[in-house]
């Protein structure tokens, strides 16, 4: 497997928010301690919105999040998270 160039990867990153509307999204909160929290969005790109995660972000880049995906072809929905 070789090398992503930057355009490659944010291409895939953009086909994978598209394919989805659930994800954890984990920031840094002013004091120093981790926030987690699972949002829906909608897809603008790799644009995030004014809220509190838009905030933490300025502050410092570092960031983590999974996509979730949702099975709706069983009874129950089930919560996938890749």
């Amino acid at each position: 497997m070789g090398t992503l160039t930057e355009d490659t990867l944010k291409s895939r990153m953009l086909e994978l928010l598209d394919q989805h509307r659930l994800m954890t999204l984990a920031t840094n909160r002013p004091d120093g301690w981790p926030q987690a929290t699972t949002v829906g969005y909608v897809d603008d790109g790799l644009t995030i919105s004014q809220s509190q995660k838009a905030a933490n972000l300025a502050r410092g880049s570092r960031v983590s999040l999974t996509i979730v995906k949702v099975l709706t072809h069983s009874k129950i929905p089930v919560l996938v998270y890749r």
